[in-house]
């Protein structure tokens, strides 16, 4: 080969290599923005789509409230989609003053609240009616641990953990029930599907939570919805911003 085809080829290698690293840059991290309502992600959604980031992509998906249709959505998105990182947003019930009116935090760890029966009076779960092994992948001792924290928690929000249940937890005994079974701070009503799909899919994952109301609290005058709803749509912008910024 001459001098000067190998000169050539050179200058086409680069070329491709300069193509594909451009290419890359241009699909970048894959971000899926989740929610139960459109509402609660609103504002972020109208933000974010109207910026441009080299290194990463949002979207956003609303999936309906509660475990079945949660779960159907994010199937279905993992399976057509592959995304990098899915972020699940929205508000939720508060057990504790550790967790205030319009705090966010990110949920460490989530547990099955409503799935079982009650027997002679007691709460029996799937783990206690010997249904499902308390360690059966991805489960450690009947909870679902998110191990993504340590890396994706880049806006360093305080740890909770969680309870999901189909139906708002109203009375005491039952509050009760759950804060010491499950060693719950918070209760939504969708993070267990984003946990175990997460899981079962291998896709990073984060529970990022505003809290609304505290639980048993059914005076509407006494939560604040809006107010969680706006201190959630801007830390969305503010981590994707934080994203970008590291990668």
């Amino acid at each position: 080969m001459s001098t000067s085809h190998l000169q050539q080829l050179i200058l086409q290698i680069e070329f491709l290599k300069t193509i594909a690293v451009n290419k890359a840059k241009t699909l970048g991290m894959n971000i899926w923005i989740i929610a139960a309502t459109d509402f609660e992600i609103q504002a972020a959604k109208k933000v974010l789509l109207n910026e441009t980031f080299e290194n990463c992509s949002v979207h956003f998906l609303t999936t309906g409230v509660g475990m079945l249709l949660s779960a159907v959505k994010l199937t279905q998105l993992c399976l057509e989609q592959k995304p990098d990182l899915l972020l699940q947003a929205g508000v939720a019930g508060s057990f504790t003053n550790n967790f205030p009116l319009n705090s966010l935090t990110i949920v460490e760890q989530e547990a099955f609240g409503d799935l079982g029966v009650v027997e002679d009076t007691v709460w029996k779960d799937l783990f206690d009616l010997k249904l499902l092994s308390k360690n059966e992948v991805p489960f450690k001792d009947g909870f679902i641990i998110n191990q993504h924290i340590a890396k994706w928690n880049v806006t360093n929000l305080p740890k909770a953990n969680a309870v999901t249940v189909n139906t708002i937890t109203t009375e005491p005994h039952r509050i009760d029930l759950l804060q010491k079974k499950y060693a719950a701070h918070i209760e939504t009503m969708e993070g267990m599907v984003l946990h175990y799909v997460g899981a079962y899919f291998q896709i990073p994952y984060l529970q990022i939570r505003a809290i609304s109301n505290f639980v048993g609290e059914r005076n509407k005058q006494n939560w604040t919805l809006q107010a969680a709803i706006e201190q959630l749509n801007k830390h969305l912008v503010a981590y994707v911003h934080a994203i970008h910024k590291n990668r």
